[in-house]
């Protein structure tokens, strides 16, 4: 029986993130506020956007509104891809030992580019339109922990890995007391980058000695801990970069 929980946000953590933001500019156009209209986007299925135009104007100006906006979507959608290349062999690698679940604040149209590349190496998705709940809201994780413990078992939070990157959900999910890993992928060689994360996980270890360090064991050997643990980290990577992010990864997160 699988014994942890990795739970991965989507674009801008595995898939490259959107940019061009169609909806805004549909609702813009309409002097509509998108932040007005995001949670309303995010979690519900075939949102009418009809609807939520004001009848001062004209079906002709809303018609070609909308169609630009789907030109736009539909450009936007084909361009999106994932950080690594190899994403789906290294999700596969990871349900040998975790249930990997996807969860990510969408609308509708965005769960395309990850049913392509990311559906079918991971044990279950959870989209916003679907379940009516976003990130950072507490009930959005909750909802994934029920379905792990309906599935499986009881779960601790200590043992479930939340990656993300967006900081208010990497701080609700500490709230919670879950691991976090925030991810930058500014660029690729990045310490805090998709790619450095795959490669930090293969420190098999990794599980318990944050878990003890976190936890306050072995307080007078933690500097020992440490220097092992980086001399290990310079040994196999000899990178920098890994040295340095080993640190905060176990100090910090």
């Amino acid at each position: 029986m699988k014994k942890k929980l990795i739970i991965f946000d989507c674009y801008g953590t595995l898939l490259t993130s959107t940019i061009s933001n169609p909806h805004g500019k549909f609702l813009s156009s309409f002097g509509l506020n998108p932040r007005d209209y995001r949670r309303k986007i995010m979690t519900e299925k075939n949102v009418d956007w009809r609807s939520l135009i004001s009848s001062d104007f004209s079906d002709e100006f809303i018609e070609e509104a909308l169609d630009s906006m789907q030109l736009e979507l539909k450009l936007e959608l084909k361009n999106i891809t994932p950080y690594l290349h190899d994403i789906g062999n290294k999700l596969d690698e990871l349900r040998k030992d975790y249930t990997v679940v996807l969860l990510s604040n969408l609308s509708e149209e965005y769960s395309k580019p990850i049913d392509k590349y990311l559906a079918k190496h991971v044990d279950h998705c959870f989209y916003s339109f679907e379940i009516g709940k976003s990130k950072p809201d507490q009930e959005s994780f909750e909802h994934v922990i029920g379905w792990y413990e309906d599935n499986f078992e009881d779960i601790n939070p200590m043992e479930i890995l939340v990656v993300d990157d967006n900081s208010q959900n990497i701080s609700k999910c500490k709230f919670m007391g879950c691991h976090t890993f925030l991810v930058n992928n500014s660029f690729s060689e990045s310490p805090f980058s998709i790619k450095s994360f795959f490669a930090w996980l293969d420190n098999k270890d990794l599980w318990l000695l944050k878990a003890l360090v976190k936890q306050g064991f072995f307080v007078f050997l933690r500097p020992l801990t440490f220097l092992v643990y980086l001399n290990a980290c310079a040994y196999y990577s000899q990178n920098k970069f890994y040295i340095l992010y080993n640190v905060t990864f176990l100090l910090y997160m």
